[in-house]
Formats: C-alpha cells, sequence, structure tokens
C-alpha cells in the first residue's frame, strides 16, 4: 500500500490533506488511525473525493461509503473507515503538535490487515505546503474544505455555537447532528491543545430527532452540549463516538481564537438597545418626527384639547439648557401648553431675562419662598399651574416636538388615562442620540422594583388632587412615592411607545454618580409605605443594583397548593422529581399530584405506589384520553380542591426552598393571576425568564442561554416584572382565575395553551409576573429523546396559527411588556429593525 499526500489546506482549526492510494486490494475498506509524534491517538476522519459528474466515480463512492457502514469495520474511537476510492480527503484536528502520524490498514472480512502504510508528516512542512498549494491557487483547495458539510448520512457533525465567559472558565455550547437510529449511545471525549485526554463538566442540554424533509426519509438527531472548558487549558477537541458503531465519529476543535471569536459573536448577539451603536440611525429613521408630520400635527384638531401644564426644576441648570428647554417648548407642534419654571437654587435673574426676550405668556416663572424645601418649592409651581394634565422635567432634559401631540393623542384615544409616560434617550452637544430607555406597558411588579416611569411623566389634575404632590418625608425618592401613589389610583395608565424625551448625555453621568445610600433607603422606604397603603404584608430589600429593590411577600395564612405533573412510563425520572419536591420544598400546605396517562408499564405502577407509601401528601390521578397538554391540566384542576396550582414536567428540580411562599406572595396583589418562575437549563444557563409573544416564532423566551445572574437591559431580568406569559412547564395559577377564565383552551392539545390562557387572564384584568426569586432547572430532553415528527410539525403549525387568530393585536401592535420598538424574535432587547 502506497499513500501520497497531494494538496494540503489549513481552513480554520482543521487540516486538510488530498491523498492518493494505490497498490492495495481494492476491494477492502481502509481504516485511518491518527497519532502525534509521541503516540497519542487524535481524532480523524476520511472523504472520498470524486468528480459529481462522473456517474461511475460516484456509484463507487455511495456503494462503498454505504458498505463501510453496513459491514461494521468502524475501528477504535476516533478512528474513520475509507471507501475503495483513490482519492480521498484526510481531516485532523491543528493541534499543537509537531508531528502526525497516520497508519492507514486494508482490512479483510476477518477483521485482519492485508497491508499497511504508516506516514509521518511534520506540522511545519504541512504549513509550507499550505501557503504554496494556496499559492499555486490549486481547484481542489476550497473544495476540500465544503466535504465536512455534504457528507452528513453516515457522521456526526460538531459545531461550536457561542460561548460565555464565567471568570477562569467559559461555558462552550456544541451542536451535533447525525443520522438517527435508535440503537446509537454516543459517547464524548475532550483532548486539550496538545492532544491529551482531560474531562471537563458537560451537559447535553438538548437531545431530538426531526425529520430532514431535504434527504426523504431520512430523521436527524440534534445533540445540543454545554461544556464548562477551564481557561487554563486553552484550547479543545470535542470527540463523539457511536458506541454502537451504527454512525461514524466527529470532531471539532476549539482553537483560543475560535473561542473569542464565540465569545464577541454572542456578545454581539446578546447586545441590548441600550448598546447600540446603529440606534440614532435608528432613531432617525423610526421615531423622529420630520417636517411634514409636524405640519400635518399642528393642522390636527382634537375632540378633547386640554392644556398641559409643564414644570420645569431648575436645579444647577446651565444657562444653555434652559435656553433649550424654552426653544423645544416654543416648537411644539401642540399648541396649549404652559411652562412653568421654578429655580431652586435661588438666582432666577437669567431666567426671567430670557422670558423678556422671547416674550411668550405661556412661559413664566413662580417666585417662591427660598426658606422652602425642595419638594415644598416644587409643588408650588404644580399649585400654580392651570392646566388639566401636569407634568415636571429638568432643564437637562429636551422633548420631542412632538411629545405633546402624543400625548393629546392619548388622551384622546383612551378618555380614562390619567397617567401618561413614554420612552426615552441621551442626546450628546452633537446631537447624536444613544441609551435609549424603551419602556415596558404599564407593569404594576416593575414599578415595585424600581421607578421604571422615568422623570417626564403627565398626570391628571383629578388624580393629583386625590394623592397629593410631593412629599417631603420621601426627599431622595420625591418622584418614585408620587409615581406610585398615582399608580394605586389612576383610572388607566397609558404608556406611549415613542421616544420623546430626551435626556443630554452629561446630566445621565452626573446622575449615576449622585447615586448615594440615603436615596436608595429614600426609595425603600417609599416601596414600604405603598404595601401598607394596598394591604401587602411583605419585607421591602435594597438590591445591589442602585434603585432596585425586592419586594419579600410575608404570608398571613398557607392556603392548599397542589404541585401537578405527568408522567409517561419513566419510573426513575419520577422518583426522582417527587423526592427533590418533598425534600427542598420549605412551605408544608401542599401536595404533589401525579396525572399518570395512558397505560403504565408495571415498574412505573411500582415506583407510584412506594412514593404513596413514602409521602403522605402524594396522589394520582389517571387519565385515559389522548394525550393533550391543555386537557390535562384541566383534567387535574377538576379532580382536585386546592386553592392553587403549580404546573411544573417530571424532570423538573426545583432549587429554591422556599419556592411555594415566594410565589404565593404574589397572589396578595388581587389583580396577579399567574406566576412564572426562572427556568434553567442544566448548565445553568436561562431558558427563559418571561416570554415575548409575537413575532415570526410566535414566542421568544426571553434571556435564553444567557447566565442566570445577567441583569438584561436596564436590569429588567433581575427583577420581578409582568410579562405577557409564562411557559405552562412552570406555571403558578390561582383556582379563582382559572374558574374564571374558563381553564385552559384545549384546541391547543400541543402547544400554545400556557400563552392563550395567560393572554385570556390579561383581558379580563389579571397579570401574569415573572420573579427572578424562584429557580427551578430540568432535563429537558436528556431523559427521553423529543421527536420532532412531520406529524408533529404540522400539529404545531396548526396551533402556532390559532394563536395568531385569537390574539391578532400581539402580532401587529407588538408585545407592550417587551416594547413594541424590540425586536419580538430577539430574546435579549435588541432594536426592532424592519
Amino acid at each position: 500500500m502506497n499513500v501520497t499526500f497531494k494538496i494540503m489546506r489549513r481552513s480554520g482549526d482543521k487540516a486538510y490533506i488530498l491523498s492518493e492510494i494505490t497498490d492495495y486490494d481494492k476491494g477492502l475498506p481502509v481504516v485511518l488511525s491518527a497519532s502525534t509524534e509521541n503516540g497519542v491517538r487524535i481524532p480523524c476522519d476520511v472523504f472520498p473525493f470524486v468528480d459529481e459528474d462522473d456517474v461511475l466515480a460516484m456509484e463507487f463512492a455511495l456503494y462503498d461509503t454505504a458498505l463501510a457502514v453496513r459491514d461494521d469495520l468502524l475501528a477504535s474511537a476516533h478512528a474513520k473507515n475509507s471507501p475503495a476510492l483513490r482519492f480521498f480527503v484526510v481531516v485532523l484536528p491543528w493541534l499543537n503538535v509537531k508531528r502526525w502520524v497516520l497508519e492507514f490498514r486494508a482490512i479483510t472480512p476477518e477483521g485482519k490487515t492485508q497491508s499497511f502504510c504508516v506516514n509521518g508528516l511534520e506540522m511545519d512542512a504541512f504549513r509550507w505546503r499550505n501557503r504554496l498549494d494556496i499559492r499555486r491557487g490549486a481547484f481542489q483547495s476550497e473544495a476540500l474544505e465544503q466535504l465536512s458539510k455534504r457528507f452528513i448520512h453516515d457522521r456526526i457533525q460538531i459545531s461550536f455555537k457561542r460561548a460565555l465567559d464565567m471568570g477562569d472558565r467559559l461555558l462552550v455550547s456544541a451542536a451535533l447532528d447525525m443520522p438517527y437510529h435508535e440503537e446509537s449511545d454516543i459517547a464524548f471525549d475532550f483532548l486539550d491543545g496538545e492532544g491529551r485526554p482531560f474531562e471537563p463538566y458537560f451537559n447535553v442540554i438538548e437531545d431530538s430527532v426531526t425529520h430532514a424533509s431535504d434527504f426523504g426519509s431520512l430523521e436527524r438527531r440534534n445533540v445540543e452540549l454545554s461544556i464548562s472548558l477551564p481557561k487554563a487549558i486553552g484550547e479543545m477537541c470535542v470527540c463523539a463516538t457511536d458506541t454502537a458503531g451504527t454512525i461514524a465519529p466527529g470532531f471539532e476543535v476549539l482553537s483560543e481564537k475560535g473561542a473569542r471569536v464565540l465569545l464577541e459573536e454572542f456578545s454581539e448577539q446578546a447586545k441590548t438597545a441600550y448598546n447600540d451603536p446603529a440606534y440614532d440611525e435608528w432613531y432617525r429613521a423610526h421615531q423622529r418626527a420630520d417636517l411634514p408630520t409636524l405640519f400635518e400635527q399642528v393642522s390636527v384638531r382634537f375632540k378633547v384639547e386640554p392644556l398641559i401644564s409643564i414644570v420645569c426644576v431648575l436645579d444647577h441648570a446651565q444657562h444653555h439648557q434652559i435656553h433649550d428647554v424654552m426653544n423645544a417648548f416654543r416648537t411644539q407642534s401642540y399648541s396649549k401648553w404652559e411652562l412653568i419654571f421654578v429655580d431652586l437654587d435661588g438666582d432666577d435673574s437669567f431666567v426671567s431675562s430670557l422670558l423678556e426676550v422671547f416674550q411668550d405668556d405661556r412661559m413664566y416663572l413662580v417666585d417662591v419662598d427660598p426658606a422652602l424645601s425642595r419638594p415644598e418649592k416644587i409643588n408650588a409651581a404644580f399649585y400654580a399651574a392651570e392646566g388639566s394634565y401636569i407634568g415636571s422635567l429638568f432643564a437637562h432634559d429636551l422633548l420631542a416636538p412632538n411629545a405633546l401631540f402624543e400625548c393629546v393623542r392619548t388622551i384622546n384615544a383612551f378618555p380614562t388615562c390619567e397617567l401618561i409616560y413614554c420612552d426615552s434617550d441621551t442626546v450628546n452637544v452633537q446631537g447624536y442620540h444613544s441609551h435609549p430607555i424603551l419602556r415596558s406597558a404599564y407593569s404594576p411588579e416593575l414599578l415595585r422594583s424600581f421607578n421604571y416611569l422615568g422623570n417626564f411623566v403627565i398626570y391628571g389634575v383629578e388624580l393629583l388632587e386625590r394623592i397629593g404632590l410631593l412629599d417631603p418625608a420621601f426627599e431622595g425618592a420625591l418622584a418614585y412615592d408620587l409615581n406610585l401613589r398615582a399608580c394605586e389610583q389612576a383610572q388607566r395608565v397609558c404608556h406611549i411607545s415613542r421616544v420623546l424625551c430626551h435626556r443630554r448625555f452629561a446630566s445621565e453621568m452626573y446622575e449615576y454618580q449622585l447615586h448615594s445610600p440615603e436615596d436608595q433607603e429614600a426609595g425603600r422606604k417609599a416601596l414600604v409605605a405603598h404595601c401598607k397603603r394596598v394591604g401587602m404584608s411583605a419585607e421591602v430589600l435594597s438590591l445591589d443594583i442602585p434603585f432596585c429593590y425586592r419586594i419579600r411577600h410575608v404570608l398571613t395564612e398557607t392556603p392548599k397548593v397542589s404541585i401537578v405533573l405527568n408522567t409517561v412510563n419513566n419510573a426513575e425520572v419520577i422518583e426522582r422529581c417527587v423526592t427533590s419536591l418533598y425534600q427542598q420544598i420549605t412551605y408544608d400546605n401542599f401536595e404533589v399530584v401525579v396525572v399518570e396517562v395512558g397505560k403504565l408499564d408495571a415498574q412505573v405502577k411500582d415506583t407510584l405506589a412506594r412514593l404513596r407509601e413514602r409521602f403522605s401528601t402524594f396522589k394520582t390521578l389517571h387519565y385515559d384520553g389522548v394525550f393533550n397538554h391543555a386537557r390535562l391540566a384541566n383534567f387535574a384542576v377538576e379532580q382536585l380542591s386546592s386553592e392553587y396550582f403549580f404546573f411544573i414536567t417530571d424532570d423538573t428540580r426545583i432549587l429554591t426552598p422556599d419556592a411555594l411562599q415566594t410565589m404565593l406572595g404574589y397572589f396578595q396583589d388581587e389583580q396577579v393571576g399567574i406566576v412564572g418562575p426562572q427556568k434553567l437549563y442544566l448548565d445553568a444557563t436561562i431558558e427563559h425568564a418571561g416570554l415575548v409573544v409575537g413575532g415570526e416564532h410566535v414566542i421568544t423566551p426571553i434571556s435564553r442561554y444567557m447566565l442566570s445572574n445577567w441583569n438584561g437591559y436596564l436590569d429588567r431580568c433581575a427583577v420581578s416584572r409582568n410579562v405577557s406569559a409564562v411557559a405552562g412547564e412552570c406555571m403558578f395559577i390561582s383556582k379563582e382565575v382559572f374558574d374564571q377564565v374558563g381553564g385552559f383552551t384545549e384546541d391547543f392539545s400541543l402547544a400554545y395553551s400556557d400563552v392563550d390562557f395567560c393572554l385570556k387572564a390579561r383581558e379580563l384584568g389579571f397579570y401574569t409576573v415573572y420573579t427572578p426569586y424562584v429557580k427551578l432547572t430540568h432535563s429537558r430532553s436528556v431523559n427521553r429523546m423529543r421527536n420532532y415528527s412531520q406529524a408533529f410539525l404540522i400539529k404545531r403549525t396548526r396551533e402556532a396559527a390559532l394563536i395568531q387568530y385569537l390574539w391578532p393585536d400581539y402580532f401587529v401592535k407588538g408585545d407592550g411588556f417587551y416594547n413594541p420598538n424590540l425586536d419580538p424574535n430577539n430574546p435579549y432587547f435588541a432594536l426592532r429593525k424592519d
């Protein structure tokens, strides 16, 4: 046997060698084994290299490849059969070694070596040949790199998807794609940069089967692997082998450069709108009102045209800022306004001189007693206002020329609206816009976490008469206290999803530096007062994040909770799940209910009987009907007498001991109907932190694949907040809301019944709460493979169409709790670019 190396090419972290084999029995398959100069076995792969226009050559290639797999001639791990062809491509991992040693063996049907050839290849020689072949422009060079992507019928393909920096480690995600064989059992090996084995901690996150329409009736298996890679290792080679021998092994190398690229790519993918460098261009294209639009707005006449009074607070304001504020109001497309200045510094001579220059009787300065406190001075300006709607801003805030017009448009669209807030951003002296703050629709739970309404808020004067003005007792958190009191009594709170207020860049940085423990404590006290007013028994805690808080509810009663899970013939999984629930949960008044679906095998029956004997509050329900997620949930609620229900899957593990107490606490607010915890993968990254409804994907899991401590956009993932929906795999609901909603819609037998339930509850006035203070994990498809058959995909597509038919506003107007200006298909709060 003789093997000659013809062309050498390095691409990424692999070496490709076009080889010619001669002088052997071409009726025998050839097995290749590769090792380093020290004898360490390394993975390798072989692909036939043929002219696809040559029918005879293609026939031989297809026949010989199938024969090699069918005859089960796979050698040990990391070895690969090559078909009996003259030309083939050897693929090797690019590692920090000096020399490759390649051993080719022709194997007889009895498994004996008929002939062999051992070739050594120095890495330095390969580098020179690589450069030479590229300069020659050999036509095969690019074709060599494409082979591994095209030959997918008999081997495992591995690719790296993303990486997260965890300090001394990288969390690397790898995707495996392979033909599906029921008997396959995939084993993993890991090599460092020098080809030495090491054992990192890893988890299988996903294991599923899909029908590959591109390849006839073949089914494909997809596995997602999460690997905790110590940075000290540097480089890594992942090897996957089917121990049953039905699929050829595969490998992929992650170099230090490749890891950096993964980190950068995922960091770019997870970039929020706040840090998007293209925001200025986006703002000018999608948000800025141009001159023709402003002219049109000037001519509009509303049914209700209220006088809007704006109090401008001057606190160490610079002269040019005051001038800019006046100009911003004089260019408003809505003209019925008054601008009231109140100077907290006591030096108002410049303001007076400017007012004389502008000669606009809609702008005036309020004289206040210098002995008054800051909130008393601002209140004096509020008392001077004559408008039926009153707002305030600081001199470092600029209103867009259409800001007041949009407020009046909202007042006419929603006559009961008594509080209006909008989106905002930052602008520098050159007029460059950045750092957009795209706010949620009115979210009571988010407001209890921090004052997300911003600085520009419009209040109905009747609302202010009911609640009072700024309270000096909360100096340092005056606006937060006022907004809490206002939202408690407002008939309706409206959010305008347009960027109408611009904060100057220097002022934004200055305010951040002024954050003090005293201000943080003032905000906490305002929240304590709010809890007392609304009858909420709770402890208010300050978080490490500036101006953010957590309400830890104190239960005054202990209603019964049923933890409901379904099982289908998986004794080991159900026993592990139920046992962990009883070991972990510290709440007393709960029961665990397993809904048996279909005919159970003897092992499952024995397991359930053993659990009933072991735990007095464990029970089972038997369901004989056709499997339907919504119907199973309805069936369980109808059979049980509990006041609250927590739906989970049988492979769930709750990580928070006081999970039930925490979720029950949110129901002290009578408007809360559903609570969902933070759901994690086995590698402690987020599977979802609430759901976005709308977009091409129908639903998008917020924060997917991020670390569980990721704060998210404007800290929204670090605190409790309202969302449009949570997943039914971890949904906590009250029986009262279940009855009012009418249960889960059974037309959604496979998917989206949870989303539909949340949206029905919202339509009746109930909120869905996401809490990061309860965490759970589940093994997803690790214990039982998910099968995405064509029938499954067709059914899911039909149900996706149904959810869009029932709730079209979310797909046309967007998800208000996310923000219509954010991309509903992106889980990381990215700008919507369409």
